[in-house]
């Protein structure tokens, strides 16, 4: 079992944390996957996702215009720690700060869930019967990303606002839920290997849930 990365220094924990949903992009050796950025410090953030690298691993991620490299320094079943190469201005990472470059962060995240799919133009003509009902899995697929970028939004701008933060938590961590259990749905439609893809689901009722084990 590997073990956690020691931290640099033994203060790192009384580093000041801002609670938050952020949705980001992680790359690492060639993979590029779809994360959320929590409890975001100047010197490291915890991440979650489906995919993420070990510990020791080197990783980037990008947010918009924004971008961070830094080191895996441990795992869990739900998510892991990144530690920052240098300080971050957690300020800028903020929605309220992005402004019309969050369309762009929607944009990155549903192209990295889904990969560049191509849609067919409003007034196409209906293409036969066969070939609709063989595009519809990825259609339906690419209509919940859409959902979970409006919900990923939303989530956003509420985390930028203490006093919801506070008041209303629990909702915003079950709206966040709500959109990692949308993507995942979304992911095993198009997916040409779903039980490899609801093996490596995070959630793990979820998983249950979908391969009927008892909770």
């Amino acid at each position: 079992m590997a073990q956690p990365l020691s931290l640099p220094d033994g203060h790192a924990r009384s580093v000041p944390r801002t609670q938050l949903l952020l949705s980001a992009t992680i790359r690492f050796d060639k993979i590029v996957a779809a994360i959320r950025l929590r409890d975001l410090s100047a010197i490291g953030a915890r991440i979650e996702g489906a995919r993420l690298p070990a510990i020791g691993s080197a990783a980037h991620i990008t947010r918009g215009a924004l971008s961070a490299s830094g080191t895996i320094v441990w795992r869990d079943r739900n998510g892991g720690g990144l530690r920052f190469d240098e300080p971050l201005a957690i300020d800028e990472w903020m929605p309220a700060r992005l402004g019309r470059d969050q369309l762009t962060v929607d944009d990155q995240v549903a192209e990295v869930k889904l990969g560049e799919a191509k849609i067919l133009p409003l007034h196409s003509p209906l293409p036969p019967a066969d070939a609709f009902r063989d595009a519809l899995p990825q259609r339906m697929a690419e209509e919940l990303a859409y959902v979970c970028r409006l919900l990923g939004s939303l989530g956003d701008d509420l985390c930028g606002e203490p006093l919801i933060v506070v008041r209303y938590g629990q909702k915003l961590q079950d709206l966040d839920l709500a959109s990692q259990i949308l993507g995942h749905v979304a992911a095993l439609l198009v997916s040409d290997h779903p039980e490899q893809t609801v093996d490596a689901i995070g959630m793990g009722s979820l998983r249950k849930r979908l391969k009927r084990v008892s909770l």
